[in-house]
């Protein structure tokens, strides 16, 4: 069983940004990968840097490029709405048609109407994680975008979508030669990405799902706070553990850009996730 060496939680971005931004790096964390310790570039961080990512963090600024890209694929997305209406047949004196054995019975209420009926809206909770130091920002935007597209899938049908980013990195055991052997102990951070009753919009929710500097910059300035972080992992920021089987769907570890190399393949690869996690949604023709 996985134990965690510290864990929290943000019920927002801004939130875990404003706590990223205003928490300063502990003592044996002054490696600074978050920040001047790895330059940016377009391949790790589309050459944002760290304060870059604060200012789409806080919400200070948008990702135009991201917004427009998820715009552009999500061509049907359909406005969200607190309740889906459900048409239901009732007894009325006025109608459309006739109420056969309530007109026989003499009753006043003998004619069919249409009623519009509130109806509970099904609760999908989805997580997603990181990814490996050689993934391209290209592959992670285009996983985010697929991540986005699913969501907006299943909000059209009426299902409500509760969206967290879940990172668990372990620690390493230290007097081992292998640098990737784990304990069962971890730094674990969630962050609430998108609650269940919370309209998306690409500006709002791009730089979240698809930005690699989310990660690259402002969890590994989380990671940066936490005391000997740096040494416990092995700077292994970029090596978490599987998520938590608390979801319904659940989107692990990106270990590399396969499966990401294009959009299409992205929203084919998140299509098939979701079917075997039962999920009827159609993000993308695919040949029989």
């Amino acid at each position: 069983m996985t134990t965690h060496k510290n864990e929290m939680t943000f019920n927002s971005v801004q939130e875990f940004a404003k706590h990223v931004n205003e928490t300063p790096r502990a003592e044996g964390c002054e490696g600074t990968s978050s920040d001047e310790g790895h330059s940016p570039s377009k391949k790790w961080d589309f050459n944002l840097g760290y304060r870059g990512a604060l200012k789409f963090g806080l919400g200070e600024e948008h990702w135009e490029e991201g917004a427009n890209k998820i715009a552009d694929t999500i061509v049907n997305a359909s406005e969200f709405r607190g309740a889906v209406s459900a048409q239901t047949m009732e007894s009325s004196v006025v109608g459309f048609a006739p109420n056969v054995p309530a007109y026989i019975n003499g009753e006043p209420e003998c004619m069919f109407t249409m009623e519009e009926q509130e109806v509970e809206r099904p609760h999908v909770r989805i997580a997603y994680t990181g990814f490996s130091c050689g993934c391209s920002a290209d592959a992670i935007m285009n996983r985010g975008v697929a991540l986005l597209s699913l969501v907006d899938a299943l909000e059209s049908q009426g299902t409500r979508c509760e969206v967290w980013f879940d990172d668990n990195i372990p620690e390493r055991i230290m007097d081992c030669d292998d640098p990737y052997e784990k304990t069962d102990t971890c730094i674990r951070t969630r962050v609430c990405v998108k609650a269940a009753d919370q309209h998306w919009d690409a500006a709002t929710f791009a730089f979240a799902f698809a930005h690699p500097a989310f990660f690259r910059r402002l969890l590994f300035k989380r990671l940066e706070t936490v005391a000997d972080a740096n040494h416990h992992t092995r700077g292994g920021y970029g090596r978490p553990c599987k998520i938590a089987r608390d979801y319904d769907i659940h989107f692990d570890y990106m270990e590399n850009d396969s499966g990401y190399y294009s959009l299409e393949s992205a929203l084919k690869k998140m299509q098939r996730i979701a079917k075997d996690a039962g999920l009827d949604v159609e993000l993308i023709q695919e040949a029989a």
